[in-house]
C-alpha cells in the first residue's frame, strides 16, 4: 500500500508500534512535525482498517485512527522501507505499508474445556491484516512473531476476536492451535489458555488448586484475582472426564462466522420478561449474533 507521502519519515523500523497518541515509536520532531505525523498516521490506520474490514467481509470497520485514540490498544504496523515510489534524491523508495496487527486487553467471561466460567482480562488479537498482494510470503508470521516477543506471551494465551477461517488456518499451521474451547461471546480461545499463564505478577502456580478445590470464599477468590488477573465467579462443571473443546479441523464456524444464537425462552422467564420484550434482554454482537453483554 502506497501513500502520497514518505512512509519512512514516520515509521522508522520495519515493524513499528503505534499507541493512542498516534505517534509511532522512534519518531521525534517539533510541534508542527508531530501534528503532521499524527494526521498522517491516523490516515494510514484508517485505510488499513477499511482494507481489513473489506477483506474479512465485515460490515463495520474495526481499526481507525479515531478509534485507536480512544483506547489503550496498540497497532503493530509492518512496512517495506524500500517500497513505494522511487525518490530521485536517494536510491530508496518512499516506503509502503504491508499490514497491521491490533492488540488490546479486554475484560471477558470465558469457559474452560470442562464448563467452568472465568472472569479474565487477557491480551486479545483484535484485528490482523496483510495486504492481498503480500500474502503467502511469510509476512503475517513475521509480524505475529514480533508481537509475541514484544508482548512476552505464548500464542495459546491469547483470545482472538472474531477470527476468520483464514486466520484460524494460520494459527493452526504456524502455532499448532487446532482445538477451540467454545464461548458464548465472539472471542475464540484455545486449549492451554488457562494453563501456566503469566501476567504482570508472573506465574500463578496455585491457581489450578483454587479451581480444583472449588474454593468459594471471598478471600480465596480475591487471592486468585490478585495473583492472576482473573477469578472463577461461576462454576458449571461438566461430567468428569468430559471436555467441550472442539478441533477446528471439523466443519464448524467460530466468532463472526458462527450461526445465529436463538433467544433463550427459559432465560426470559427467569428474568420475568415476556417474549415481546426478548430483544431488550440481549445485546447484538458486531454482526448481529445474540451474545451476552461483555463488560469493557
Amino acid at each position: 500500500m502506497e501513500f502520497n507521502f514518505n512512509i519512512n519519515n514516520y515509521f522508522k523500523n520495519e515493524i513499528t508500534i503505534v499507541g493512542s497518541s498516534l505517534i509511532p515509536d522512534g519518531f521525534t520532531g517539533d510541534r508542527r512535525e508531530i501534528q503532521e505525523c499524527i494526521s498522517r498516521v491516523s490516515h494510514v490506520l484508517s485505510v488499513l482498517g477499511e482494507n481489513s474490514a473489506k477483506a474479512q467481509g465485515l460490515q463495520k470497520v474495526i481499526t481507525s485512527g479515531e478509534k485507536l485514540r480512544n483506547t489503550d490498544h496498540v497497532v503493530y504496523i509492518l512496512t517495506d522501507p524500500q517500497g513505494g515510489r522511487s525518490n530521485f534524491s536517494t536510491s530508496r523508495g518512499t516506503g509502503s505499508i504491508l499490514g497491521m496487527l491490533k492488540m488490546g486487553v479486554k475484560h471477558l467471561y470465558v469457559f474452560d474445556d470442562v464448563g467452568n466460567s472465568h472472569e479474565v482480562s487477557p491480551r486479545c488479537v483484535l484485528d490482523f491484516y496483510i495486504h492481498e498482494s503480500k500474502q503467502r510470503m511469510g509476512l503475517g508470521k513475521k509480524l505475529f512473531q514480533y508481537m509475541l516477543k514484544e508482548e512476552k506471551i505464548e500464542p495459546h494465551h491469547l483470545a482472538i476476536d472474531k477470527p476468520s477461517p483464514k486466520f484460524l488456518s494460520f494459527l493452526r499451521k504456524h502455532y499448532g492451535l487446532n482445538t477451540v474451547i467454545p464461548q458464548m461471546n465472539n472471542f475464540v480461545v484455545f486449549t492451554g489458555f488457562f494453563t501456566n499463564r503469566e501476567t504482570g505478577g508472573g506465574n500463578t502456580p496455585n491457581l489450578k488448586k483454587v479451581y480444583a478445590a472449588g474454593v468459594s470464599s471471598s478471600s480465596a477468590r480475591y487471592q486468585s484475582s490478585r495473583l492472576s488477573g482473573y477469578t472463577t465467579p461461576i462454576l458449571a462443571p461438566q461430567p468428569q472426564g468430559s471436555s467441550s473443546a472442539i478441533n477446528i479441523n471439523q466443519s464448524m464456524h467460530f466468532g463472526r462466522q458462527a450461526p445465529h444464537r436463538p433467544v433463550s425462552t427459559v432465560g426470559l422467564i427467569l428474568q420475568h420478561k415476556g417474549p415481546s420484550n426478548s430483544t431488550q434482554s440481549f445485546q447484538p454482537g458486531r454482526y448481529g449474533a445474540v451474545q451476552p453483554v461483555v463488560y469493557q
